[in-house]
C-alpha cells in the first residue's frame, strides 16, 4: 500500500521547492511509495532528489519529456502517482 493522494501531492510540492538534494525527503518519498521496504538505515534509500535515474524509477509511465533536474522529475513522478492512485481509490 502506498501513500494517499494528499500525501504524495504534499511531498511533490516540498520536493519542488527544495534547494538541492535532500536525503530526508528521499527517505520520506521511499517510505511513502514502498512503506520503507529496503531501507536499512537513514540515507540507505535511493537518492530521488539527486539522481535522475532514481527519480525516473518513481514514474508509473515514463512521459515523452522528463525534467533534467532530478528534484523536478521526482515531483512530477509523485504527482503522476497521486493522480493514478486517485483514479483507483474507492
Amino acid at each position: 500500500m502506498t501513500a494517499n493522494r494528499a500525501t504524495l501531492l504534499a511531498l511533490a510540492s516540498r520536493v519542488e521547492v527544495a534547494t538541492g538534494a535532500d536525503s530526508g525527503l528521499d527517505s520520506e518519498i521511499h517510505h511513502a511509495i514502498l512503506n520503507g521496504v529496503g531501507v536499512g538505515s537513514y540515507g540507505a534509500q535511493p537518492a530521488y532528489t539527486a539522481s535522475l535515474d532514481a527519480a525516473m524509477s518513481l514514474y508509473i509511465t515514463i512521459p515523452e519529456r522528463i525534467p533534467s533536474n532530478p528534484r523536478l522529475a521526482t515531483a512530477e513522478a509523485l504527482r503522476q502517482r497521486a493522480i493514478a492512485g486517485s483514479l483507483t481509490d474507492d
